[in-house]
């Protein structure tokens, strides 16, 4: 990441410092670089949060970057979105095929992604349209919480867990 120094100059600094990993009790120790913590004090006011392993058996990066959306979004329960700002949101208002045939975005990015959301996260997710002169100008997502949060690992059913990750600045 690039920041902006005092004196106005540039500088290039890595997220984190060390990463040390204890097989005995599975845990991970990441020591992020103390030129990065002005930029992570008050994340959790900012920011929106999930647990890793409501992410780990997507496979599709559109699944991930929908499901981190609408995370933030879940307390309003419904939001709508402009579908040239959700394509811009996703990254892939460039993408020719996405940009000029809604079939391909609705087949290839919304509904695998839902499908992945519902399947494996603690949220479920509905989605419809509104369209105008027989285009679709906007999609509207419906956000609930499940009342069971069990999830499923797709390649052998089991529940996914994972060890508690502990991130700390260099120097504590």
């Amino acid at each position: 990441m690039w920041i902006t120094n005092a004196d106005g100059s540039e500088s290039t600094v890595a997220w984190l410092s060390s990463v040390t990993m204890s097989k005995k009790n599975g845990t991970v120790i990441c020591k992020i670089d103390p030129k990065m913590a002005p930029y992570l004090y008050d994340l959790r006011d900012r920011f929106t949060q999930y647990d890793l392993f409501e992410i780990l058996a997507m496979k599709s990066t559109y699944s991930i970057r929908i499901f981190e959306l609408l995370r933030s979004y879940a307390w309003q329960k419904k939001v709508q979105f402009q579908i040239d700002d959700f394509r811009r949101l996703l990254m892939i208002d460039n993408i020719k095929s996405y940009t000029n045939n809604f079939k391909a975005l609705r087949e290839k990015v919304i509904e695998p992604a839902i499908k992945e959301i519902n399947e494996y996260t603690f949220l479920h997710v509905e989605y419809s349209t509104k369209v105008q002169n027989r285009k679709v100008t906007d999609l509207i997502f419906t956000i609930s919480e499940k009342p069971d949060v069990n999830r499923k690992d797709p390649n052998n059913s089991r529940l996914v867990t994972i060890s508690r990750v502990n991130m700390q600045l260099d120097g504590e």
